[in-house]
């Protein structure tokens, strides 16, 4: 029984379906991953705002006063103008930061000064999350 040699477009036409169908596979699979990694990047760095902001309560009990301000950028927290923590939210995360203060006071009981309800809105692509801090420094997301 003889073989017959391939054609030699036949190999090309094949090799084509195969890179076509992993192109379609791909462009099923990427968006749903990098939504996923949005929604963990936002997460991530609300985490960071809520530790920063629960370290000033306590820094404000123990040093009697500690500011956690919020930059465009990120954020930190400064004990008796010395700063303590600093979070480049915007460089380690890839988030952007809306803010409608710019700064809370925690004074020696761990009670927030200077503010009224603060909102915090945390934004990468779709993923969103908003953090808020009561008056008294009480925070919730």
């Amino acid at each position: 029984m003889s073989r017959l040699p391939p054609r030699p477009g036949a190999t090309l036409i094949e090799l084509l379906t195969a890179l076509l169908i992993l192109a379609v596979l791909t462009g099923l699979v990427v968006p749903p991953i990098s939504a996923v990694g949005d929604r963990l990047a936002v997460r991530a760095a609300t985490r960071a705002i809520v530790t920063t902001f629960t370290d000033g309560r306590r820094g404000g009990l123990r040093y009697g006063r500690a500011t956690v301000e919020i930059q465009p950028t990120g954020l930190r927290l400064l004990v008796h103008d010395s700063v303590a923590v600093q979070h480049d939210l915007a460089t380690r995360f890839g988030v952007s930061i809306q803010s409608s203060t710019p700064a809370m006071t925690f004074d020696h009981a761990g009670l927030g000064r200077g503010v009224a309800n603060g909102t915090i809105i945390l934004s990468r692509r779709q993923a969103v999350d908003t953090v808020i801090v009561s008056r008294l420094g009480r925070v919730r997301h």
